[in-house]
């Protein structure tokens, strides 16, 4: 196994941005693709109350297009919520 890392980076100079996609368990209960749900990583925001140090994470939400996976590809496909939409705080 490997070790992989989460970005959230904003672009510097000439260089891009990156924002990574992930993909969140918000109804364990739910079988195949209607339990996660699909975010992309805005940015990390780790803070300590009474020195408990909680790690949390500003995400913005994809939403599924359709109620099943794609007939040609059978993958799920999804599109960005509008900018309209707040982002959340989760924890990762």
């Amino acid at each position: 196994m490997r070790r992989e890392h989460i970005r959230a980076l904003k672009p510097r100079g000439n260089g891009a941005s990156r924002y990574d996609t992930i993909i969140v368990n918000t109804d364990p209960s739910a079988g195949g693709m209607r339990g996660p749900d699909v975010a992309r990583m805005r940015l990390f925001l780790p803070f300590s109350i009474m020195a408990l140090n909680t790690p949390c994470a500003l995400v913005r939400w994809f939403s599924h297009v359709g109620d099943s996976p794609d007939d040609r590809t059978g993958m799920w496909v999804v599109r960005p919520d509008d900018d309209a939409s707040p982002p959340s705080i989760i924890h990762p």
